[in-house]
């Protein structure tokens, strides 16, 4: 059979068909192929999109249970429960705050303790101790150690001073060379 054939003014017309085919049978692959991409990129982005909304999930949560935790620090009265792991530490934090009739301190610790010895001068350990105790800072009597580490962070932050076993507030000469 020719591929030639005549058309209607008698002229030879070559045929097209199979060229024809094989452009369609080739934008059809063409069309499956960037199908198949679109699809793959889909599934990346939204494993992707998954990972990213459950790692954001779990820092909800965690910022949440540090947040509880802090108000439990901050408000011993107002303590509520957010998981099991907490709960030993509610029901303790409970019990210190019903047999507390202290105010509960308003500034931290290292704020606290050093405006004693800046406004009031030297201390030693013990003191500060006591008047921490005093002034509601773990009035259980229970914070020795929170203490000592408040004040050895006082020294080595260069806030205070240790001369002949009593804390100092540093002046700003020896601020500058520590």
């Amino acid at each position: 059979m020719s591929t030639e054939s005549k058309n209607p003014r008698g002229l030879p017309i070559r045929d097209i068909r199979d060229d024809l085919q094989q452009r369609i049978a080739m934008c059809e692959e063409a069309i499956t192929s960037h199908q198949r991409a679109f699809e793959r990129q889909q599934a990346e982005l939204q494993a992707a999109h998954k990972l990213r909304v459950e790692n954001l999930k779990t820092a909800l949560v965690n910022y949440r249970r540090l947040l509880t935790m802090e108000e439990v620090f901050q408000t011993p009265a107002a303590i509520p429960a957010v998981s099991t792991a907490t709960e030993t530490f509610t029901a303790t934090a409970t019990a210190t705050a019903a047999t507390t009739t202290a105010v509960a301190p308003k500034q931290p610790l290292a704020d606290f303790l050093y405006e004693e010895i800046a406004q009031k001068g030297p201390k030693t350990k013990d003191e500060l101790r006591e008047i921490a105790y005093a002034a509601g800072y773990y009035p259980q009597g229970e914070g020795g150690r929170a203490i000592h580490a408040t004040i050895v962070n006082l020294v080595r932050g260069g806030r205070a001073v240790e001369r002949d076993g009593r804390y100092v507030a540093a002046s700003i000469k020896q601020k500058e060379l520590i």
